[in-house]
């Protein structure tokens, strides 16, 4: 890198490394954290969960697979 000292360049590069190892870290981190989101909801609401992470448009989904397949019996006066 011209222009700049040998000291300053070495930590140009440090941080840009520290970047990209980060970056490669992220996609594990949205993977994990919405297991994490299905394992309560299939708590919370029982059923099977899917996730379907889209990076491209941005867009994560995680719905119950067989929610269509039920048939859901609210207690009187309970909400569904």
């Amino acid at each position: 890198m011209a222009g700049i000292s040998r000291n300053a360049a070495e930590r140009v590069d440090e941080i840009k490394q520290q970047a990209l190892a980060r970056a490669a870290r992220q996609p594990r981190q949205v993977v994990a954290m919405a297991k994490v989101i299905a394992e309560i909801m299939e708590e919370m609401h029982g059923g099977r969960w899917s996730i379907d992470i889209n990076h491209k448009t941005q867009f994560v989904m995680i719905a119950q697979d067989d929610f269509g397949r039920r048939t859901i019996r609210p207690k009187r006066g309970e909400a569904v």
